[in-house]
């Protein structure tokens, strides 16, 4: 699947005096981001596991880069090791 798709919006914004370029790229339909937070930072469960506490959503992602559009062919490679994961926990 294709991340970028027709969905590619290109930002610009300045850092410290350098200029970014950007692309604002929708996932994949089968990725759904999400932002979270440990719900009790100042300790950890008995088991060892942190809990955390989803605050959201999001479908689409900003990639940037300096002076330059990023590559989103390397942010496709990311994207395909969600597949690669799913696959080999599935077996």
């Amino acid at each position: 699947s294709n991340a970028q798709g027709d969905e590619s919006k290109t930002l610009t914004a300045h850092f410290r005096g350098r200029a970014l370029r950007g692309s604002q790229v929708k996932l994949p339909q089968s990725i759904i981001g999400i932002t979270a937070v440990d719900k009790h930072p100042e300790r950890v469960a008995d088991d060892g596991i942190i809990k955390w506490e989803t605050l959201g959503t999001f479908d689409s992602i900003n990639i940037w880069e300096h002076d330059v559009l990023p590559n989103l062919d390397q942010f496709q490679e990311c994207l395909d090791w969600f597949e690669i994961s799913r696959n080999v926990h599935e077996i």
